[in-house]
């Protein structure tokens, strides 16, 4: 099944988080774990992911991914696929 989020570009996080609930990952860091921008108190990359795996446990799936400048508007959401 293949759901296409193009159209949601441009909408709010809040409006997002309101529709799916609240964002249960962010992915606003770099590999060394510091935040990529620092000056931005809310999350720069909220996502939505639809997964669970048992603790200690390996793999992933896809994520709703919603880019922002400012924490608060998409400008682009995307599925990730992570392994």
């Amino acid at each position: 099944m293949r759901i296409r989020v193009l159209g949601l570009a441009g909408i709010s996080v809040a409006q997002l988080q309101a529709t799916l609930g609240p964002a249960t990952g962010c992915f606003d860091r770099d590999v060394n774990g510091k935040k990529k921008y620092p000056k931005l108190k809310a999350c720069a990359v909220p996502a939505c992911v639809f997964y669970d795996f048992p603790q200690g446990s390996v793999g992933g799936g896809p994520n709703l991914m919603c880019a922002t400048r400012n924490g608060k508007t998409c400008l682009a959401v995307r599925w990730e696929l992570t392994a």
